[in-house]
């Protein structure tokens, strides 16, 4: 009585998984892609939320705006921050009494789109 398996069902085997693994690995790869590109946009927000705070503890007001894709905060230009282009169309500002303007900031975190948006009166800070 003859044990294991020939050649041929062998080379099937390899095929059909061979098959499986091209279809998911590019699905796989887009999923941890985006994965890795909400993270820099979860912590670009947090970098927002942190000046927020420091406007309010410091009484220091923060006017932000966007220049060629960089966030610029009282004239300091952020480049690269977390690799994210950063992209506004008028100024957010983030006053020494706890309050901030309304705006948006539209983010290009690794070729997917995210938005940050501020609220008035309290400045809360969203990613969506």
């Amino acid at each position: 009585m003859k044990r294991g398996f020939t050649i041929i069902e062998l080379l099937i085997v390899i095929t059909l998984i061979s098959l499986m693994l091209s279809y998911v690995a590019p699905v796989s790869y887009s999923i941890v892609k985006k994965y890795w590109a909400q993270e820099k946009a979860l912590k670009f927000t947090r970098f927002l939320y942190d000046i927020r705070l420091k406007s309010f503890l410091y009484r220091e007001p923060y006017e932000i705006t966007t220049e060629n894709g960089y966030l610029v905060i009282n004239g300091k230009k952020y480049e690269s921050l977390y690799d994210c282009l950063a992209f506004t169309d008028g100024k957010i500002f983030f006053y020494e009494n706890g309050t901030s303007s309304e705006g948006v900031i539209n983010l290009v975190c690794d070729g997917i789109k995210f938005s940050v948006k501020v609220e008035k009166p309290y400045g809360k800070v969203m990613l969506q």
